[in-house]
């Protein structure tokens, strides 16, 4: 849960400002994965639209083209991910 927030942290400082009504923040976020035994170092980007605080919220990721690849949703006692 801890990776968790600090992802969340992370995204929230990427952010730029809301696309609609003032509840969704959006961006670009970009990972570098180092290598581990015979997995070659990679980089990732991905576009997200982060809703809510460390309490309960949504976020959904998306490839550089657009279609999402995974939704996650939390709220107290209960964090599901859809991919």
């Amino acid at each position: 849960m801890a990776s968790l927030l600090a992802v969340l942290a992370v995204l929230e400082a990427c952010a730029s400002a809301p696309r609609t009504s003032g509840e969704w923040l959006a961006g670009r976020l970009s990972l570098s994965v180092a290598a581990l035994d015979a997995q070659p170092a990679r980089n990732v980007t991905a576009a997200f639209e982060l809703r809510g605080d460390g309490t309960r919220g949504d976020l959904h990721l998306f490839t550089p083209l657009g279609t999402q690849i995974a939704a996650a949703s939390w709220a107290p006692g209960l964090a599901t991910l859809a991919t």
